[in-house]
């Protein structure tokens, strides 16, 4: 009984060091893709996330492991909201005419 050590179960060893997680958050939320030598995206995705890590450190991720990562460094996957540009005060004039002459003919 003296030489029983318990031990806690410590699960599954991470494929990227803390360090690499830590590089990886900040190229997330400060740098472009560009400046990462990506193709222009609208945003990181799991997938381009997936593709980044392998080509850079050499690791494969399914797309649900790489979400996992996000969650552990307290990053929200969502999907772009689409800004429509405004029209310039002339063509938004025209418009609400247009708009009157349409209402008057119903």
């Amino acid at each position: 009984m003296e030489g029983l050590v318990l031990k806690r179960p410590t699960g599954k060893q991470r494929k990227l060091t803390e360090e690499q997680e830590a590089k990886l958050r900040s190229i997330i939320t400060e740098n472009l893709f560009k400046e990462e030598g990506l193709e222009p995206h609208c945003n990181w995705t799991a997938p381009l996330a997936c593709k980044y890590v392998k080509d850079h450190y050499g690791v494969v991720f399914s797309e649900r492991g790489m979400r996992n990562v996000f969650y552990r460094l307290n990053l929200i996957c969502t999907r772009p909201a689409y800004v429509l540009a405004k029209a310039g005060p002339q063509k938004q004039a025209e418009f609400l005419e247009q708009l009157e002459d349409i209402k008057k003919s119903f």
